[in-house]
């Protein structure tokens, strides 16, 4: 049976004890509230004007009797610009998944769980870091399973607390939304779940 610490008070992280005696250890990742609501009616509102400009240049390219090159790119750019902000959309409104963690006796399973672009939008190192935002914003949930146990898999970095681990080429780093002493409180269940026979 894996053994961990009492979890702190207020804390994010829930812990749950699987049937074949591991750990599962999940958080849910910065969430806006409100906000995310506010953006809805906004983005319904944005793409119906989206819709009606769409509709005004087909037509006129349809019935222009010659090409024209320039509505033909215009609608092509204005076309993309939509339907990527219908997916920043969907990606901005849809439920988020819990980030996982379960420490198995021999193994670990990993899951990142979904964000929502809007956290990202409050989060100091995304507003400092344009690219690194939209990378994180279109970046698809990565589910590790049967990573083996050893030593000095996870590491723990320090201003500000950080946990990741290395697996082949990947850095995957854990934790994104939790307070330092939640950090560090689930790295030291994890060091001692490393340390166990």
């Amino acid at each position: 049976m894996i053994k961990i610490d009492t979890a702190l008070n207020g804390s994010k992280i829930k812990i749950n004890r699987l049937q074949d005696s591991s750990i599962e250890f999940s958080w849910q990742k910065p969430d806006v509230g409100l906000v995310k609501y506010f953006f809805g009616f906004f983005i319904l509102v944005w793409l119906a004007g989206w819709g009606f400009g769409l509709k005004i240049v087909f037509m006129q390219i349809i019935n222009s009797p010659n090409l024209n090159l320039f509505l033909l790119a215009w609608i092509t750019l204005w076309l993309a610009g939509g339907l990527a902000a219908g997916y920043f959309a969907y990606l901005a409104l849809r439920p988020q998944i819990p980030e996982k963690l379960s420490l198995h006796s021999d193994q670990l399973n990993y899951d990142s769980g979904t964000v929502s672009p809007l956290g990202l939008l409050f989060n100091m190192k995304y507003m400092l870091s344009p690219w690194l935002f939209w990378q994180k914003c279109f970046r698809q949930r990565i589910i590790h399973t049967g990573v083996k146990k050893r030593k000095g898999l996870f590491n723990l970095e320090k201003n500000p607390s950080r946990i990741y681990f290395d697996l082949n080429s990947d850095r995957i780093e854990l934790g994104n939304g939790l307070r330092e002493p939640e950090i560090e409180w689930l790295y030291l269940q994890i060091s001692n779940w490393s340390n166990q026979g």
